[in-house]
């Protein structure tokens, strides 16, 4: 197949998830809404939490999140947005919006890195970039 690794491996990955048993299937579900159930207790405390931590936990659970630009770095002389990221309650879109307005707001980050570097580079960047065959069917 020749797409093992890294970003190139979704394609296995994405087929051996179509041949899970029905009972592996349920045990992942209940799993799942297990941790939903104790991520929710946790944020019956908090109201946004601060940190890069929890996004794993958050694409299980569904809660919702927001990355926000917390300043720039330089890397291989192109300027790169760093983030941060807020989580907030399940169903309480209201809160963590308002809470990421204003951490922007007071960051005062509205500007953009500048892209002609990126431009400039690209070809460089994506030369060795090989993307999948969407019409295949990928299988071990």
């Amino acid at each position: 197949m020749g797409l093992t690794s890294g970003e190139q491996a979704w394609p296995q990955y994405w087929v051996r998830g179509h041949f899970l048993s029905a009972v592996d299937y349920l045990k992942r579900n209940r799993l799942r809404a297990i941790l939903m159930q104790r991520v929710d207790q946790m944020f019956q405390s908090i109201d946004v939490f601060v940190g890069n931590e929890l996004a794993l936990y958050l694409n299980l659970t569904g809660h919702p999140g927001v990355m926000l630009p917390k300043g720039f770095k330089e890397e291989e002389g192109l300027t790169l947005p760093e983030t941060v990221a807020l989580a907030g309650r399940a169903y309480d879109e209201s809160t963590l919006l308002a809470v990421a307005l204003a951490c922007e707001e007071s960051v005062g980050l509205n500007r953009r890195p500048p892209l002609e570097a990126f431009l400039a580079r690209k070809d460089e960047f994506l030369e060795n970039e090989r993307y999948p065959d969407e019409g295949r069917y990928y299988a071990d």
